[in-house]
Protein backbone atom coordinates (compact mmCIF):
# COMPACT_ATOMS: atom_id res chain seq x y z
CA UNK A 1 0.00 0.00 0.00
CA UNK A 2 1.45 3.35 -0.71
CA UNK A 3 2.18 6.30 2.04
CA UNK A 4 -0.75 8.47 0.24
CA UNK A 5 -3.67 5.15 0.84
CA UNK A 6 -1.63 4.61 4.41
CA UNK A 7 -2.62 7.54 5.66
CA UNK A 8 -6.67 7.02 4.76
CA UNK A 9 -7.03 4.02 6.50
CA UNK A 10 -6.80 3.12 10.41
CA UNK A 11 -6.75 -0.07 12.11
CA UNK A 12 -9.25 -1.06 14.82
CA UNK A 13 -8.73 -4.27 16.48
CA UNK A 14 -11.95 -6.18 17.92
CA UNK A 15 -12.77 -9.12 19.39
CA UNK A 16 -11.77 -12.32 18.42
CA UNK A 17 -15.37 -14.35 18.41
CA UNK A 18 -16.66 -10.89 16.21
CA UNK A 19 -14.16 -11.08 13.64
CA UNK A 20 -15.21 -15.41 13.35
CA UNK A 21 -19.11 -14.00 12.93
CA UNK A 22 -17.96 -11.23 10.62
CA UNK A 23 -16.02 -13.98 8.34
CA UNK A 24 -19.10 -16.26 8.39
CA UNK A 25 -20.57 -13.54 6.48
CA UNK A 26 -17.78 -13.62 3.71
CA UNK A 27 -19.16 -14.60 0.18
CA UNK A 28 -22.50 -13.79 0.96
CA UNK A 29 -24.78 -10.82 0.33
CA UNK A 30 -21.92 -9.92 -2.19
CA UNK A 31 -19.87 -9.25 1.50
CA UNK A 32 -16.44 -10.48 -0.22
CA UNK A 33 -13.61 -9.34 2.83
CA UNK A 34 -13.62 -8.89 6.69
CA UNK A 35 -13.48 -5.14 6.06
CA UNK A 36 -16.35 -4.52 3.62
CA UNK A 37 -18.71 -5.84 6.40
CA UNK A 38 -16.93 -3.63 8.94
CA UNK A 39 -17.21 -0.25 6.82
CA UNK A 40 -20.99 -1.61 6.13
CA UNK A 41 -21.82 -2.15 9.86
CA UNK A 42 -20.40 1.43 10.83
CA UNK A 43 -22.02 3.24 8.16
CA UNK A 44 -25.54 1.93 9.33
CA UNK A 45 -24.88 2.74 12.53
CA UNK A 46 -23.79 6.27 12.08
CA UNK A 47 -26.64 6.67 9.96
CA UNK A 48 -29.42 5.29 12.62
CA UNK A 49 -27.23 7.68 14.98
CA UNK A 50 -27.22 10.54 13.60
CA UNK A 51 -31.05 10.43 12.76
CA UNK A 52 -33.31 13.26 14.65
CA UNK A 53 -35.07 11.66 17.44
CA UNK A 54 -38.91 10.77 16.36
CA UNK A 55 -40.34 12.56 19.12
CA UNK A 56 -39.43 16.26 20.41
CA UNK A 57 -40.98 18.33 23.14
CA UNK A 58 -42.16 21.34 21.20
CA UNK A 59 -44.47 23.39 23.43
CA UNK A 60 -46.57 23.24 27.14
CA UNK A 61 -49.06 25.62 27.73
CA UNK A 62 -51.41 24.26 30.76
CA UNK A 63 -54.01 22.46 28.64
CA UNK A 64 -51.95 20.47 27.33
CA UNK A 65 -48.20 19.82 25.35
CA UNK A 66 -47.62 19.83 21.78
CA UNK A 67 -45.06 17.22 20.22
CA UNK A 68 -43.59 17.00 16.92
CA UNK A 69 -43.86 13.44 15.80
CA UNK A 70 -41.17 13.43 12.36
CA UNK A 71 -42.85 9.80 11.27
CA UNK A 72 -45.89 11.78 10.95
CA UNK A 73 -44.19 14.91 9.92
CA UNK A 74 -46.38 16.75 11.91
CA UNK A 75 -46.99 18.54 15.50
CA UNK A 76 -49.27 16.15 17.57
CA UNK A 77 -51.59 17.83 20.52
CA UNK A 78 -51.31 16.03 24.14
CA UNK A 79 -54.07 17.35 26.11
CA UNK A 80 -54.78 17.64 29.71
CA UNK A 81 -58.45 16.50 30.36
CA UNK A 82 -60.99 18.00 32.39
CA UNK A 83 -61.49 17.26 35.76
CA UNK A 84 -64.84 15.80 35.00
CA UNK A 85 -62.92 13.32 32.75
CA UNK A 86 -59.44 13.35 34.08
CA UNK A 87 -56.58 11.57 32.27
CA UNK A 88 -54.02 12.85 29.28
CA UNK A 89 -55.32 12.55 25.92
CA UNK A 90 -53.98 12.08 22.31
CA UNK A 91 -55.72 14.14 20.14
CA UNK A 92 -54.17 12.51 16.77
CA UNK A 93 -54.25 8.56 17.90
CA UNK A 94 -57.47 9.57 19.84
CA UNK A 95 -56.27 7.37 22.66
CA UNK A 96 -55.14 7.87 26.60
CA UNK A 97 -52.49 5.48 26.05
CA UNK A 98 -50.03 6.00 22.78
CA UNK A 99 -46.29 6.54 22.19
CA UNK A 100 -46.98 10.35 22.09
CA UNK A 101 -48.81 10.32 25.37
CA UNK A 102 -45.56 7.73 26.93
CA UNK A 103 -43.40 10.68 25.43
CA UNK A 104 -45.40 13.41 27.16
CA UNK A 105 -44.90 11.72 30.31
CA UNK A 106 -41.47 11.46 30.11
CA UNK A 107 -40.74 15.39 30.06
CA UNK A 108 -40.33 16.82 33.66
CA UNK A 109 -42.04 20.00 32.49
CA UNK A 110 -45.26 18.22 31.66
CA UNK A 111 -44.85 16.53 35.05
CA UNK A 112 -44.82 19.47 36.77
CA UNK A 113 -48.01 20.89 35.11
CA UNK A 114 -49.77 17.56 35.64
CA UNK A 115 -48.67 17.45 39.54
CA UNK A 116 -49.79 21.17 39.72
CA UNK A 117 -53.37 20.49 38.72
CA UNK A 118 -53.97 17.76 41.01
CA UNK A 119 -52.47 20.00 43.70
CA UNK A 120 -55.45 22.32 42.43
CA UNK A 121 -57.77 19.88 42.62
CA UNK A 122 -57.99 18.96 38.97
CA UNK A 123 -57.10 15.02 38.92
CA UNK A 124 -55.65 12.95 35.92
Amino acid sequence: MSDKNKDRYSTVRIPRDLADETDELIGTKGFTSRAEIVKEALRRLIQEYSRPPTFEYYNLTEKGVLILDRTMNRVVSVSFRDPFNPGVWCNSCQKEDCPHVRFALTKPEVQGVIRKRREEGVSE
